[in-house]
């Protein structure tokens, strides 16, 4: 209901003005049979709606930390042909990669568990002989 909201603070209700800016974008605002503006006013309220979302959400963004997680070996193939120049089958020293959303090199699926520890500590030691 446009009506409750306060156009003179988008900030207030970021959410419902970016649905407002995506049916204005779309052409389905206002609706069919009610009086339209011209070309250029309607151009400059989406314009104006979208500057001033852009500058709520960059005084508070929502920006997610990014977690702690191991390498999978294709990593850690690379990380140590990168360091020691050496060529090596990853999957001789350590366990298969779980996957998230069919991706292996995803945080969610690469959590860090004792045994995991242990393997790529057995592994580094080999390696570095």
């Amino acid at each position: 209901m446009l009506d409750k909201m306060d156009p003179a603070n988008v900030a207030q209700d970021a959410e419902a003005w970016e649905k407002v800016v995506r049916k204005l974008r779309a052409g389905m605002m206002p609706p069919q049979g009610m009086p339209r503006p011209n070309a250029a006013t309607y151009e400059a309220l989406t314009v104006s709606l979208e500057n001033e979302l852009d500058r709520a959400a960059a005084l508070k963004p929502k920006l997610v930390k990014p977690g702690l997680h191991r390498l999978n070996r294709t990593e850690y193939a690379n990380a140590i042909h990168e360091l020691l120049g050496l060529e090596i089958d990853a999957s001789v020293y350590l366990p298969a990669d779980d996957s998230s959303y069919g991706f292996d090199n995803v945080e969610s699926g690469l959590q860090v568990s004792p045994a995991l520890v242990e393997g790529y500590v057995s592994a580094a030691a080999k390696l570095s002989r």
